[in-house]
């Protein structure tokens, strides 16, 4: 299957959160395509914690409170593809909620600038990058990439789920692709 069309498949199921289901799907495609070293994103998962994510997403709320108030946070690595000495990503807060409508409004941040948490755990991946990005098929590298975004996102919504200081929606993706995931964690009242 044609990858981008199999991306336009998955957003619906993106858009909700539910990285768990897109990540199956998206393997089993990869799996489906001759074995190649972009292969090795099936067995690496970044290995930064929820609980890491969690604390993130908590100071960084936290703080921007501090000055306005937060309607979303949106999360973007960096241009993985062809980045690959580092891995990171960068946390961009906002006065209004946008949706998933368009996405324009993610240009438009409020946030001051915050730190760049690198992500871990997919360095042999990051070589593959270095090294075979463009003697690969695109539709293969593209698959990969996609797997890459989704593992992210997963990341994310596990570290969502561990911030208990948060009552906004969090959005998440990479740079460049607007297949963006949103979470949704609100403040328990007691």
């Amino acid at each position: 299957m044609n990858p981008y069309k199999l991306q336009q498949e998955l957003e619906p199921l993106i858009k909700v959160g539910q990285t768990e289901t897109v990540i199956e799907r998206l393997e089993a495609e990869l799996r489906s395509l001759p074995t190649s070293d972009f292969h090795k994103v099936l067995d690496l998962n970044f290995t930064n914690t929820p609980h890491f994510i969690g604390k993130e997403l908590e100071q960084f709320f936290k703080q921007e409170s501090r000055r306005y108030d937060v309607a979303a946070i949106y999360l973007e690595t960096n241009g993985f593809a062809i980045n690959t000495g580092l891995w990171y990503f960068d946390l961009f807060g906002f006065k209004t909620y946008g949706g998933h409508t368009d996405y324009d409004w993610l240009a438009e941040w409020d946030s001051d600038d915050s730190s760049s948490p690198a992500l871990t755990g997919m360095e042999e991946l990051q070589e593959v990058y270095a090294d075979q990005l463009y003697d690969s098929p695109q539709d293969m590298t593209y698959l990969c990439s996609l797997v890459v975004v989704a593992k992210f996102q997963d990341l994310i919504r596990r570290g969502v789920e561990c911030a208990k200081d948060l009552n906004c929606p969090v959005f998440a993706t990479s740079h460049d692709y607007e297949f963006i995931a949103e979470f949704n964690r609100k403040i328990e009242e007691g």
